[in-house]
C-alpha cells in the first residue's frame, strides 16, 4: 500500500542519513581512510532527502488543491 511505501521510504533515507553521519564520525577520528566513502554516502542521503521533501511538497499541494475543491 501507499502508506508501507513512504514508511520505507523514510526508514531508507533515516538509514541513509545515519549511515552518512556514522562516516562522517569515522573520519573525524581517522578511522576512514578513503574520504570518497564518506563523500559518496552524504551524497546519497541528501539526494534522498531532497526527493523525500520534494515528495512532501507534492503532497500537501495535493492535499491543499483538494481541500479547495471541496471547501
Amino acid at each position: 500500500s501507499f502508506d508501507d511505501m513512504l514508511s520505507a521510504s523514510i526508514r531508507k533515507v533515516i538509514s541513509l542519513q545515519l549511515e552518512a553521519d556514522d562516516k562522517m564520525r569515522r573520519l573525524a577520528t581517522g578511522d576512514v581512510e578513503d574520504i570518497s566513502e564518506v563523500v559518496m554516502a552524504s551524497s546519497r542521503a541528501e539526494v534522498a532527502l531532497k526527493l523525500m521533501m520534494e515528495l512532501r511538497n507534492k503532497l500537501v499541494d495535493a492535499y491543499q488543491a483538494l481541500s479547495r475543491i471541496a471547501g
